[in-house]
């Protein structure tokens, strides 16, 4: 009987110890097939975007990742190949067999390290704490993708924050069929883009095909563009503005950032200037005001007074809110801030009946004023007594529909009044305008990379649709102090110096309430 039991007891133990080998292998099993986890941050920064999904998904072919790390990194940045590898990990399972990984390290083959340079990644060098001693080590931290016969590449993964978007970016890239095309209008203003927008090419050139526009040569945009934009341009000629208007009528997406008043930096003085492209976009539906906006919300601006430097707060530099962007367009929705420094106001012009839709993508908060005639741009002075006229204004407005012809009833430029060839009307496209060119200046954006997300998501939204920006746009995030008004202030401030002395007297009155009844009842029992 006793040995029954000892063989049922053993028996049982030896089938529950192969069920939860067995439990363990199938979870093992299906764990390497499927990710199951919860990513409990705010913005799912450790989740692949559903348009990274979705990219991965629809290939059809192999995409071959490899990843060029040196194997002996320093203690900081161990972290780094291991979330890179997770990070890896979830592509191949989202690609359904059609992404290869490989992992490579460039400085055990001479040969190879050859290589790796040429197509673009550096060595660098960093310092090894080994036996107390510091030692100068060079490392590789870098990724080419491969499709077919083309490559992108990845010279540096230097954080796990912007790697999603460059990878996906990237892939995007190599697997399409024809580079999408920006073009950059800048020669008739004070802009170059080699000098003041060199950031802002560099970021666009690692998704697109990028050339400037030369409309005093050719007055024609080239029809491989698909989206142009024009920065800072002043006194367009005729010609010129009615190559714009054509490129808008065959269906490009057009980024107007005009400047109606021109910025002397250096002496703080501001005057008015023409574009010539201010009729033209109120017949598109969208007025440029020739003014400046200031805000109570707004950031600090550094400026010089002899040999003296100082930070101050500076309204004409308005900070625009996650609030303050239009929620259900994709391209700012995910935003947190936007800052335009001496930027104008917009107007809707559009007129009844028109197939034009304009919307507003930023604006200032309830409590912003603008300049109108005279401009003074000295950052000490009492704005508080010259605010009047509060307002919310808007900075940045998106215009979609089929447009009509600035030209349609009009001389064609350059044919001496002969009748010309013109498209009157366009098939639906988009442009997008701001009252302002200098926000994605290489002087301001280095202090403001806010911008950069915003400028970019506003060219892929325009270029390729949605597929990119809620992978950008995740990975931002600016917190400011919610902005009271006086009332609002007044009534925190008399709680902080009234309510707590109160609730400790209230506190005081309960407990001597309730000790006193305690002790009558105490005596009432002849305790």
């Amino acid at each position: 009987m006793f040995e029954t039991k000892r063989t049922i007891r053993y028996a049982n133990t030896a089938v529950l110890t192969v069920s939860i080998v067995g439990i363990l292998v199938a979870f093992n099993f299906l764990s390497a097939h499927h990710f199951l986890r919860e990513d409990l941050t705010e913005t799912e920064e450790f989740t692949l975007a559903p348009s990274t999904k979705r990219i991965l998904k629809e290939l059809d072919d192999i995409v071959s990742i490899k990843v060029y790390f040196s194997k002996k990194l320093p203690p900081h940045l161990m972290s780094l190949r291991r979330q890179v590898y997770d990070l890896l990990e979830e592509y191949k399972s989202y690609g359904k067999g059609n992404i290869h990984i490989e992992y490579v390290d460039p400085g055990e083959d001479p040969n190879l390290a050859r290589r790796v340079r040429f197509l673009g990644i550096p060595q660098l060098q960093v310092n090894i704490i080994e036996k107390d001693q510091v030692q100068v080590a060079n490392i590789y931290l870098g990724m080419a993708v491969m499709y077919s016969d083309k490559k992108g590449v990845i010279p540096m993964v230097d954080s796990i924050e912007t790697l999603e978007y460059d990878l996906t970016s990237t892939i995007l890239k190599v697997t399409r069929d024809q580079p999408k095309t920006v073009g950059l209008l800048m020669e008739y203003g004070p802009h170059s883009v080699d000098k003041d927008y060199s950031l802002i090419r560099e970021a666009l050139e690692k998704q697109y095909r990028v050339i400037e526009v030369h409309l005093k040569e050719e007055k024609k945009i080239p029809d491989t563009i698909d989206t142009l934009v024009i920065a800072g341009c002043k006194e367009i000629d005729d010609e010129a503005k009615f190559g714009i208007d054509q490129f808008l009528m065959r269906g490009g997406r057009i980024v107007f950032l005009i400047d109606p008043m021109e910025i002397r930096v250096g002496t703080l003085q501001a005057t008015k200037i023409d574009s010539h492209l201010d009729d033209m976009l109120e017949g598109y539906g969208i007025k440029v005001n020739h003014d400046l906006v200031l805000d109570r919300v707004h950031v600090m601006a550094s400026f010089s007074s002899g040999f003296i430097r100082f930070h101050t707060p500076y309204p004409f530099w308005p900070k625009v809110l996650e609030p303050n962007f239009a929620q259900d367009q994709p391209m700012v929705s995910k935003l947190e801030s936007l800052v335009l420094p001496w930027t104008s106001s917009l107007e809707a012009s559009q007129k009844e009946g028109d197939s034009v839709k304009v919307i507003t993508l930023a604006k200032t908060t309830p409590y912003a004023w603008r300049q109108k005639e005279y401009f003074d741009l000295s950052p000490r002075q009492d704005y508080r007594a010259m605010a009047s006229n509060h307002g919310t204004f808007s900075l940045a407005m998106l215009a979609s529909g089929r447009f009509k012809s600035f030209y349609r009833d009009k001389d064609v430029p350059g044919t001496k009044g002969k009748a010309g060839n013109i498209l009157k009307e366009s098939p639906e496209t988009h442009i997008v305008v701001l009252g302002n060119s200098n926000f994605i200046a290489d002087w301001f954006i280095s202090d403001f990379q806010e911008n950069m997300v915003f400028f970019l998501n506003v060219i892929d939204w325009l270029t390729l649709g949605e597929e990119l920006i809620g992978i950008r746009s995740r990975g931002v995030t600016d917190r400011p102090l919610i902005e009271l008004t006086d009332k609002q202030k007044a009534v925190i401030k008399f709680l902080n110096i009234f309510a707590v002395p109160a609730l400790v007297g209230v506190f005081g009155l309960l407990r001597f309430y309730f000790r006193r009844k305690k002790k009558k009842v105490m005596m009432s029992h002849g305790i």
